[in-house]
């Protein structure tokens, strides 16, 4: 059975600030340093990562993503402390487990 794991960084960028010139690409950029040091603990362990930079609403990009791709599994890393932002963050991850046909794991940063 062959396993892919696909990274996905989403950008999610106000429309206020979208305007501004530069503010996607910068924004893309950043993504595709955060992808690059995810494929690199990848090689680390010999596994291969497939990456790519989505722009607009984070719970819909992942949503098609996972359906284009035949995605089996979401892997969601959470950033939150639990300082009462985790009604926020909950919500998203609803939404994606709503949006989406697969299981979704969240993770929390130690």
């Amino acid at each position: 059975m062959l396993v892919q794991v696909h990274a996905l960084y989403v950008t999610n960028i106000p429309v206020d600030r979208s305007l501004r010139y530069g503010v996607s690409r910068e924004a893309e950029q950043k993504g595709w340093k955060v992808l690059k040091e995810f494929v690199e603990k990848g090689k680390e362990q010999d596994v291969p990562v497939i990456t790519a930079v989505r722009g607009n609403v984070p719970e819909e990009c992942l949503a098609d993503y996972a359906k284009e791709k035949n995605i089996n599994l979401i892997i969601l890393g959470s950033q939150t402390e639990s300082l009462g932002f985790d009604m926020f963050y909950g919500s998203v991850v609803e939404r994606i487990g709503s949006l989406t046909t697969c299981p979704v794991l969240v993770t929390k940063k130690r």
